[in-house]
């Protein structure tokens, strides 16, 4: 099938319909619509403030005009039959069940809904030039090439300093939220668009993907690298997918997920913090590209899955300080028992050689260790002291936990028990202190934001 074909009969379709409506002296019919946009945007760690206000804006509605047209004027055309024929031998020479399917209904279906995208863009002109790329996509489309779809996500929990979007890869950026982000417009009557619901605090762009569960998998990593950049609840509260079709003129749809209504704790991506933060985002989301169900990387992921649950999980801070802990036990201890001891002697041993103070994070372990044992048995003996002391060590065992995990991530070429037993051997012999010292060292080292003291 010649694209040539095609772009005569767009130039066709557009000059008979310029000629019916100065014939007819047709007009599209104005329809009242609701704009709701934001008329004042401040994003800030410290607070976030949006002021929304709506207005009505007329419309031209020329979906009946030209859905008449094409019934009229056309289908009835020799060259609309000419092309329906041409590509049902097309879709024939690709789709070999098009015998036994109703291909001539769907190939009708699809040059009618072309032919409509065309008369869409023609109102406001089309040059040959934009002619020809839309018969190109229309080609490619029936020969069941799979459009890109563009997809915007909407973020919450992480604040960015500066105005200019982040490069996270081609086609995917990370910026700050902008009032043209909260605008709709929809017909009355009618209710706001899902993301009018609240502010996003980011919003992630993606043109890259070409199906759902590509960018939800690659949407799920990343979320986990800006978790682990810093301590950060950040969640992803709505996604909206747009194809880029010429079949399907406008074609969206949305996910909108009722996450946290908190964020037990937020961050500030600063703009000197730029260049190692889209480095360390890049190198996560491609070590995390591995089989969570493989059985050398069970643990990390059950104790990346505990991470997640004590930042975003509606609970108290009793459980979080539980849930962190058994994260730790999950990277750091096997199942052969005396675990309080072990995770204080093995966490105090890595850290030590970031030069952390290791008599202060040996008791930590074995104190928030102690409150995981009351909470996991129901014990009564936690009182509101206990409480208070619970909240102050929360953020800093979530820390131990992170940057044991970005550890772990980064030497997934070495097994959990390998890893264990240079910890273990670190604590009697120099030399293998001294390998683990340079491993972590040289792991702190790339990313130094990342790997910040326990505050």
């Amino acid at each position: 099938m010649k694209i040539s074909t095609i772009t005569n009969f767009c130039e066709i379709v557009i000059a008979s319909f310029k000629e019916y409506l100065d014939k007819e002296k047709i007009s599209p019919q104005i329809r009242a619509h609701r704009r709701h946009f934001c008329t004042e945007l401040s994003i800030a760690e410290g607070g976030s403030q949006a002021s929304f206000s709506e207005e009505l804006i007329d419309l031209p509605f020329w979906d009946s005009v030209e859905y008449q047209f094409i019934e009229s004027k056309i289908k009835t055309l020799s060259k609309y039959t000419e092309l329906k024929n041409i590509i049902l031998h097309f879709r024939n020479q690709i789709n070999k069940s098009a015998s036994i399917s109703n291909e001539e209904a769907q190939v009708d279906y699809w040059l009618e809904r072309f032919v409509k995208r065309i008369l869409d863009e023609s109102i406001n002109g089309l040059t040959h030039d934009q002619i020809l790329d839309f018969a190109e996509q229309f080609k490619l489309e029936i020969g069941d090439h799979v459009p890109k779809s563009n997809y915007v996500d909407y973020i919450s929990g992480i604040y960015i300093e500066q105005a200019e979007p982040i490069v996270l890869k081609k086609g995917v950026i990370i910026r700050k939220t902008r009032k043209e982000d909260l605008v709709s417009v929809h017909g009355i009557p009618g209710g706001d668009l899902p993301q009018n619901v609240y502010t996003p605090h980011a919003i992630i762009e993606c043109t890259e993907e070409t199906s759902d569960i590509n960018f939800q998998n690659y949407q799920s990593r990343i979320m986990n690298a800006f978790r682990l950049f810093r301590l950060g609840s950040i969640y992803s509260r709505g996604t909206s997918r747009a194809m880029d079709t010429v079949i399907g003129h406008n074609w969206r749809n949305w996910s909108y997920r009722l996450g946290p209504n908190f964020s037990f704790k937020n961050y500030t991506l600063k703009s000197n913090e730029i260049d190692e933060f889209t480095q360390f985002i890049v190198t996560i989301e491609k070590k995390l590209r591995v089989g969570r169900d493989e059985k050398q990387f069970r643990s990390l992921f059950i104790a990346l899955d505990r991470y997640n649950s004590a930042l975003l999980e509606e609970i108290d801070n009793e459980r979080r300080i539980m849930t962190a802990v058994m994260g730790l036990e999950a990277l750091l201890t096997t199942d052969s028992g005396e675990n309080s001891f072990k995770l204080k002697m093995r966490v105090a041993k890595i850290f030590e050689n970031l030069g952390m103070d290791s008599e202060k994070i040996a008791p930590l372990i074995l104190e928030s260790y102690k409150f995981r044992n009351y909470i996991v048995h129901g014990s009564d003996k936690i009182e509101q002291k206990d409480r208070m002391k619970i909240d102050e060590m929360l953020p800093e065992i979530l820390n131990l936990l992170r940057m044991s995990l970005i550890i772990f991530i980064m030497r997934l070429d070495e097994s959990k028990r390998n890893f264990i037993d240079l910890i273990d051997g670190s604590l009697i012999h120099d030399a293998k202190n001294q390998k683990l010292k340079q491993i972590v060292t040289e792991i702190a080292e790339l990313y130094p934001q990342v790997f910040t003291d326990m505050k």
